[in-house]
């Protein structure tokens, strides 16, 4: 193979730059051998800044480095800047050189965690021709986090009759965690042909993990055609979770087709999860009719979740509250409140206030975890 710090074909460096690579692949193989995963997500921001011109000593070390795991993560980052490199040469150079190597790593039965690495660059090379493996590997293999892997990769492969595949598996799963898995796999490749699964997922799966995560899949596809369906689960769906999920999914951005039912929904005096959802639906819709039809609700920041032996927990805080001020500052997005807690001593008391079944409720908390889950939502009378 050509020396990437002098072929003109590999983007050659000039001294300073090449002994500044060779210090982040140093860094990377230190990494990878102490299974620095910190380490390895910041090396992997510097040669992604490299774009194309890290595709010689990544492919440098593909070929040449005695390190499975480092070999494997430079097959894994090379997947990742395939597209930045013209005329598909890299991908080409990953279908001959990393996919039977990775492939080979993948199936070793010695190192879960290099099993692992293996799978997740596979998806990242996206080689349709890892298909059979990833296939076999969920059906010989029950550990969890390795059909996670499996499951995950499958939904980044490349090729069009992946999501037939997907879809028969979400469909025959028996177990809820991996047919959730599948579901969210599925809706990723945001590929039309997969509405039909999803719906019939939707409407009849038994979990409502697993149905609410094929409208939040319906929803990525953004299509009418699913409109129907949507709208039934929002008026039938006994779970209001499910029924949120739905309502959210009609929200396409710039199509009015629903925003007369999403009006209904909102003005409705039904389940505030519901409401709230649709109310979020509008906000992305964000036509001129849409943000008339909202202009009249005040914008909010609702409870989620509690977490136990929380502050929250322990000021009888539940799911549905609205959050409205924090330390004298106004509340008005989820996003407003994270900053203010972090900057808060866990010393100091401050004042934290809250709209709880109708009521402005004013309690003082210390600096520090609140113990919420938070969403962005609406103030209802």
């Amino acid at each position: 193979m050509e020396d990437w710090r002098t072929s003109p074909r590999l983007w050659s460096f000039s001294q300073e730059e090449a002994d500044r690579v060779d210090e982040l692949l140093e860094a990377f193989a230190t990494a990878a051998r102490e299974g620095r995963w910190d380490v390895i997500e910041r090396l992997t921001l510097e040669f992604k800044k490299l774009g194309e011109r890290a595709v010689g000593p990544l492919l440098d070390v593909l070929l040449r480095a005695p390190d499975d795991r480092l070999r494997v993560y430079a097959a894994g980052l090379l997947g990742q800047l395939q597209e930045s490199v013209p005329g598909g040469l890299l991908g080409e150079a990953l279908r001959v050189y990393a996919t039977p190597m990775i492939e080979a790593l993948a199936a070793g039965k010695e190192d879960p965690g290099l099993r692992h690495s293996a799978l997740v660059a596979m998806g990242q090379i996206g080689d349709p021709r890892a298909l059979d493996f990833l296939l076999e590997t969920l059906r010989e293999e029950r550990a969890w986090p390795l059909m996670k892997d499996a499951i995950q990769a499958l939904g980044s492969l490349r090729d069009a009759g992946v999501t037939g595949t997907l879809a028969d598996l979400a469909q025959s799963e028996p177990d809820p965690d991996l047919r959730e898995r599948l579901v969210r796999a599925l809706g990723e490749r945001r590929d039309p042909a997969a509405r039909s699964a999803l719906e019939d997922l939707a409407r009849r799966d038994l979990d409502p993990d697993v149905r609410e995560a094929a409208l939040s899949a319906l929803g990525q596809l953004g299509v009418p055609e699913a409109d129907r369906v949507l709208k039934d689960i929002v008026e039938d769906d006994v779970n209001a979770s499910v029924r949120s999920a739905a309502a959210e999914a009609l929200g396409r951005p710039g199509d009015e087709g629903s925003l007369d039912f999403l009006a209904d929904v909102l003005a409705s005096p039904g389940d505030p999860e519901v409401r709230t959802a649709a109310y979020l639906a509008m906000k992305n819709i964000g036509t001129p009719d849409a943000r008339a039809a909202v202009a009249d609700y005040k914008p909010a920041v609702r409870v989620d979740r509690v977490i136990p032996g929380s502050q929250a927990q322990a000021l009888g805080l539940s799911p549905n509250d609205v959050i409205t001020g924090y330390n004298g500052k106004p509340i008005r997005r989820a996003g407003d409140l994270p900053s203010l807690v972090r900057s808060t001593p866990t010393n100091q008391f401050v004042p934290f206030v809250v709209i709880q079944d109708g009521r402005k409720r004013t309690y003082y908390v210390h600096g520090g975890l609140l113990g919420v889950q938070i969403e962005d939502g609406v103030v209802f009378d």
